[in-house]
């Protein structure tokens, strides 16, 4: 039983609570994912009873998408979710669903019922994380296991994106020898009390794993779950947009904004009339992007145009782009900001150019293109 909806199929009678198939998916989510992930807009927890009703259901089309077994992963609490397994079973019900789970023939570290389930559920997202991995079974040789810790190696240094995540390093996670990548990445465990698995396991600079477990500390465990969470959210954030496809043209727009002279950008009075409309919480946002596109926007414009009667470029279909960039991180609940940064990133690393060049031409597609909503009075 590798599947998220078989797992939850047999859970069901025991703590499904008569509840709906969406209402008992959404319950046990709840009482899955840590207290603090609720804050978070967009966030699992914000999906509909109808979707998570697919995910009991189960098939091709309708599995927990890799995605949210991540997250949940991330933001797994697994002493709540046992607290809620030991507070809903019975004496009977707990002695049958035991019965059941040793069926499974899987390797139980614990003799409670409650942390079964929760061990066995960590099992199963990661199983969907990883692929399709088999989870491990007791009695059977050829069957794959559960992934060891150095399986998340690769993982972990993309989700960092190369660079120790530690407050204040500037380590990156790999070294350049002889034109090779070697990998210098050190994993470290963030939460000794809780399972080994992805979803608490961080890479780390050699120093920074060295210090933070010679002198692990509840506040330093609680800060490293932060960080894992960001670098989680940030990684999510590039996943979404990573597949848009820029129009090579792009390169050449960029290229003519770095080589405008200085003189040329002095004369300029033009007064972006929209963008307070559309970034009005964001004080420091909103001065950057009003600051580029009072000094850049109509010298953009205008290169646009060139290039696009060149040929070199389908106009039309960058906005398009771009459009679709931010729409999907919007949905996804993402700030301003982190779209902002978002979509710089996106167009720096395609066209493997200056962020400062690329931070002008996202600030010209929020005046030009809505990438933000104005705000209506």
């Amino acid at each position: 039983m590798n599947s998220f909806s078989e797992y939850m199929q047999l859970l069901q009678p025991f703590i499904g609570g008569g509840l709906s198939q969406g209402e008992y998916v959404s319950r046990i989510i709840g009482h899955v994912v840590l207290e603090a992930h609720s804050d978070d807009p967009k966030n699992i927890l914000d999906v509909k009873p109808k979707t998570m009703a697919k995910w009991l259901q189960g098939g091709e089309k309708n599995s927990l998408p890799k995605k949210r077994a991540e997250e949940i992963l991330t933001f797994l609490d697994s002493g709540k979710f046992e607290t809620f397994v030991y507070d809903t079973l019975t004496d009977d019900s707990s002695t049958v669903l035991n019965e059941k789970l040793d069926s499974l023939n899987f390797k139980f570290k614990s003799a409670e019922v409650s942390e079964k389930c929760a061990e066995y559920l960590v099992a199963v997202l990661n199983h969907i994380v990883n692929d399709g991995t088999t989870v491990q079974k007791r009695k059977s040789s050829k069957s794959a296991t559960i992934p060891c810790i150095q399986d998340y190696g690769d993982r972990l240094f993309l989700e960092e994106n190369g660079k120790c995540p530690n407050d204040s390093c500037t380590n990156l996670l790999y070294k350049k020898i002889n034109d090779k990548t070697v990998n210098t990445y050190e994993l470290a465990t963030i939460d000794t009390n809780l399972p080994v698995g992805i979803e608490n396991t961080i890479a780390l600079c050699h120093d920074c794993k060295f210090t933070f477990e010679a002198t692990r500390t509840t506040d330093s465990v609680t800060r490293m779950k932060e960080i894992k969470r960001e670098a989680f959210r940030a990684r999510e954030t590039i996943e979404l947009i990573e597949n848009n496809k820029l129009e090579d043209g792009l390169e050449r727009v960029v290229k003519k904004i770095s080589e405008l002279p200085a003189s040329t950008l002095t004369q300029l009075n033009y007064s972006p009339v929209s963008v307070d409309k559309k970034i009005p919480s964001d004080i420091f946002l909103l001065q950057k992007v009003q600051s580029m596109v009072s000094t850049w926007y109509p010298y953009v414009r205008d290169i646009f145009k060139e290039v696009s009667n060149e040929k070199g470029l389908k106009y039309k279909s960058l906005c398009s782009e771009i459009k679709t960039a931010w729409i999907n991180l919007d949905e996804e609940g993402r700030t301003q900001a982190e779209i902002f940064s978002a979509l710089v990133n996106l167009i720096s690393t395609k066209i493997n150019d200056r962020q400062d060049l690329c931070e002008i031409v996202v600030s010209y597609f929020v005046q030009e293109c809505e990438l933000f909503n104005a705000v209506t009075e």
